[in-house]
């Protein structure tokens, strides 16, 4: 029985030690943690708080910001809103923060702010759409036309050259700023060889609050059926891709769009949208990070990160699937 009870009280004397051991260990890790301070306070501002595509670029600033140790603030308007941006901004630039992410609104008086950021020391990064005109640090994207190119070279070949398609586009007073003009642009370009293409172009208007549902359904009333829809921003390609639901209209048009949520995924792998083209916005926030730190330590860094471009369509969508179902 003495026997036994030695047993006994060793095996729990060695199960205190390793306790001890692994508490002690947790314990240091935390306070190393605590005790290493942020290197710099950094200041975030997106376009607006409530697109998925946003949303991913947000990951991406906060991933980094954890991997770097920074402290980021986030001041995003919850809508698309060059007011509210430009006051954000100016907010920014007052506390004097170590540095500033920013959308790159095309915009005189966004320029003016942008150098008097730089001015006094703040680098400034612009994000997904840039401000050439300005003396910002680092543009932080892909080009607006190049994406405009590559979609038309979806709906090309989603129509075979041929047929209506509706462009539809946001008016300027919305809040949407020059670079979705770009990629309009780039996507027009890409389709003038293309004679027995006619583009229909419709602009949903702020003004009277109309939806992309609205105006597809009022342009499809004036100039009858079309084939594919374009759309320059990732809202409305969900938007016209539930009008096609509504209407019953899948299989008959198709949306040519921009974003990678699940829910713009799910309407590829159903064949209501043909393809979208985007940026990487997640790789976009993280990088944004990266470049901020370098220009803050005064890097010799290049003024532009290109992130490169991704293409969705039906069978990248189920390609990749597949690829991460065999990593499991």
């Amino acid at each position: 029985m003495n026997h036994i009870k030695k047993h006994l009280t060793l095996i729990l004397m060695i199960l205190i030690a390793i306790f001890g051991y692994w508490l002690n260990r947790i314990m240091d890790e935390e306070v190393a943690e605590i005790s290493q301070s942020p290197q710099y306070h950094f200041y975030y501002i997106g376009k607006n708080s409530t697109d998925p595509y946003w949303a991913a670029i947000e990951d991406g600033v906060r991933e980094a910001a954890r991997t770097y140790n920074v402290v980021v603030e986030y001041a995003s308007p919850k809508f698309s809103d060059t007011d509210l941006h430009f006051q954000a901004l100016d907010v920014g630039v007052l506390s004097k923060v170590d540095g500033i992410i920013t959308y790159g609104y095309i915009d005189d008086r966004f320029t003016k702010k942008i150098d008097e950021a730089v001015a006094l020391d703040i680098p400034l990064v612009t994000v997904e759409s840039d401000n050439q005109e300005s003396k910002r640090s680092v543009f932080v994207g892909t080009s607006s036309y190049r994406l405009g190119e590559e979609a038309a070279d979806l709906l090309i070949e989603a129509t075979r050259g041929e047929g209506k398609i509706l462009l539809l586009r946001n008016d300027l007073e919305s809040g949407n700023s020059l670079d979705e003009e770009l990629r309009i642009d780039g996507f027009i370009n890409r389709l003038k060889p293309y004679r027995n293409l006619e583009v229909i172009d419709e602009a949903i208007d702020s003004k009277y609050a109309e939806t992309a549902e609205m105006v597809i359904g009022r342009a499809i009333s004036a100039h009858g059926a079309v084939k594919a829809i374009y759309t320059p921003n990732s809202v409305d390609t969900i938007e016209a891709a539930k009008y096609i639901i509504s209407k019953n209209l899948v299989g008959q048009v198709v949306v040519i769009g921009i974003g990678n949520s699940k829910e713009a995924i799910n309407y590829i792998k159903r064949g209501i949208i043909y393809g979208t083209v985007m940026s990487d916005p997640y790789l976009m926030g993280y990088k944004s990070i990266e470049m901020l730190i370098q220009a803050s330590e005064n890097e010799n860094i290049s003024v532009v990160a290109d992130t490169g471009l991704r293409i969705n369509t039906y069978e990248s969508v189920l390609a990749e699937e597949a690829a991460a179902k065999r990593q499991e």
